[in-house]
């Protein structure tokens, strides 16, 4: 006699969590992001605190998988982003998670990013962003008479790193490499521009900050003339 096996109703998964991941920054004039347009390459997503509930769940998963567990990419905690930076979660039980973004490139530009989510029974998916932090120098050139100095050119010495400000004397020069080890990297910025005296600041730099340097003042060359010395 055949024994008819009876069918199961279909499971129904269903995001639970789910956003993008960014660049950004912010200045301490405000608590605003200003946002890059830049996209990630890529990084990593992580559910590293969950209802007890859900962390039972993850226990039994990971015995199936033995020492392999740690190493997987993609898992019921943890997933990589999509090209456009857009990433979610399915299937997760009601209460708190903590959320971490990390990048797996330009590790040493940008720092983590984390946020807690709140999932309530029957409500709709929870969008969330996650802002990686990018790493650099934010400011404005001015003369000593305070007056946009146009298109003068702001440099790392000793690096290739550079950029120009634009015509009202603002620059931003970002995605800077700051290596955890050690924790500071230290840096002479260096600001040129025509007719004016060459100005120097050191800065150290910390992963993940942006410095706001709003006040650089360029002194204007005397020429031989003014000095009161023959050409």
């Amino acid at each position: 006699m055949t024994r008819i096996l009876p069918i199961s109703s279909p499971i129904t998964h269903g995001v639970a969590i789910y956003g993008r991941v960014t660049i950004g920054f912010k200045l301490p004039v405000n608590d605003n992001w200003i946002l890059l347009p830049q996209p990630v390459q890529q990084a990593q997503v992580e559910i590293i605190d969950a209802p007890a509930s859900f962390q039972h769940r993850l226990y039994l998963k990971s015995l199936s998988h033995s020492q392999n567990w740690e190493s997987l990419s993609v898992r019921p905690d943890r997933t990589p982003i999509a090209v456009d930076g857009s990433f979610y979660f399915m299937d997760l039980p009601p209460g708190n998670y903590t959320l971490r973004a990390t990048p797996t490139q330009r590790a040493t530009i940008l720092q983590s990013a984390e946020a807690v989510v709140t999932i309530v029974k029957g409500g709709e998916p929870s969008w969330i962003d996650l802002i990686l932090t990018t790493t650099g120098i934010v400011g404005q050139v001015t003369s000593s008479d305070i007056v946009p100095v146009a298109y003068a050119q702001v440099q790392l010495k000793s690096s290739g790193e550079r950029t120009r400000c634009d015509r009202d004397g603002k620059f931003q020069l970002l995605n800077l490499e700051a290596p955890k080890n050690p924790s500071t990297r230290k840096l002479q910025l260096q600001i040129s521009a025509t007719g004016y005296d060459t100005y120097t600041q050191d800065v150290d730099l910390l992963r993940g900050s942006v410095y706001f340097l709003p006040d650089i003042q360029l002194t204007k060359k005397v020429s031989a003339k003014a000095n009161g010395t023959s050409a």
